[in-house]
């Protein structure tokens, strides 16, 4: 134990380890002029629903505008289905039920810019569309808020992993994660002055992966007594992550990321709640693979796109598996198992 605190005092002192390093050494930003925090603090935004009646988390997708950055673009933001839309089947609702008729959400500044500037929290609030709500079994909607360039340096897109290294470390069982968001604290509280806006970390790890059924082959070494032939590792593509991090309300639509890269792992989407009195059941709570979200990643880099709304539409799988996996009822228990509520 002391040799575990000796070491993390040692990384503070050198500046916070190899995760705080990893996360850092490009605050440049794309263009060498945005600044950018550990573990995406620029990287998801706090929303706010109806007014200040609920919130939630969202994850940049991008932030628009012209290469230059010298035109009025339009920011999407990545979040849950059920945070605009409560009852959409994407949800576990019908559908029918009553949506959300405001949405803002907050850009990053004020306490939490990194120049000290001293802008008001009320004035970083930005209204915001959704352009679209998942009809399939994923648990997704996007959302579009115009901003200016101004704006748009304040947000920096969250940075997915990439397909084409070996990321099978950053999310094996066991592997170290962190769960950012706003969980239990809102936009009172920001304009209240209590707090800068930031979004919290909460770290955990990999508990488990939920795979599909159906498989698929990813280039691997060759096998033993190969002579070299190229071995093909059979894997089940992951339907659900499985974290330890703490989950609130709150904090749906925020980002699982991983704590040495600052890389997107999933998309934060439930805890869970324990038969009809309503308690959380504590580290345990479920997101979106990543992998699973590629395609809205591809329709949101898509140019010169008029209708976002066109762009996202069916690009999500949907099946029975699927639905199977989200319905996140426990099938050993009879009526009342673990049900999403978050």
């Amino acid at each position: 134990t002391m040799a575990s605190i000796r070491g993390a005092l040692g990384d503070l002192v050198n500046g916070g380890g190899d995760t705080y390093r990893e996360a850092t050494k490009n605050r440049g930003g794309d263009s060498g002029s945005r600044k950018s925090s550990p573990l995406g603090s620029r990287s998801v935004v706090m929303i706010e629903t109806d007014r200040g009646a609920s919130w939630a988390s969202g994850v940049v997708l991008n932030t628009g505008g012209d290469a230059g950055g010298r035109e009025q673009g339009r920011a999407l933001i990545l979040t849950n289905a059920h945070v605009v839309h409560p009852s959409a089947i994407a949800a576990g609702g019908d559908g029918k039920g009553p949506k959300v008729n405001a949405v803002r959400i907050r850009l990053p500044g004020s306490g939490d810019d990194d120049d000290g500037s001293s802008e008001d929290s009320r004035s970083s609030w930005r209204d915001a569309t959704c352009v679209y709500v998942s009809r399939g079994a994923l648990d997704v909607a996007v959302l579009a808020v115009e901003l200016s360039p101004a704006d748009a340096k304040r947000l920096v897109p969250v940075r997915v992993r990439s397909s084409s290294r070996e990321d099978f470390d950053e999310t094996s069982p066991g592997a170290p994660v962190a769960v950012v968001g706003h969980a239990r604290i809102g936009p009172n509280a920001v304009h209240a002055g209590h707090v800068d806006g930031s979004p919290a970390v909460y770290p955990g790890v990999m508990s488990a992966i939920v795979r599909r059924t159906n498989r698929r082959t990813k280039p691997g070494a060759a096998t033993r007594g190969s002579k070299g032939a190229h071995m093909y590792r059979s894997t089940a593509p992951p339907a659900m992550y499985q974290t330890t991090a703490s989950v609130h309300s709150g904090a749906s639509g925020g980002a699982v990321v991983c704590p040495r890269h600052g890389t997107f792992l999933g998309l934060v989407t439930s805890n869970a709640r324990l038969g009809t009195d309503g308690s959380v059941v504590p580290n345990l709570n479920f997101s979106i693979p990543a992998s699973l979200l590629e395609p809205l990643f591809a329709a949101a880099d898509a140019k010169k796109v008029k209708d976002m709304s066109l762009a996202f539409e069916g690009c999500l799988d949907d099946d029975e598996e699927l639905r199977s996996i989200w319905s996140l009822r426990d099938p050993a228990v009879s009526g009342a198992g673990l049900v999403s509520k978050l």
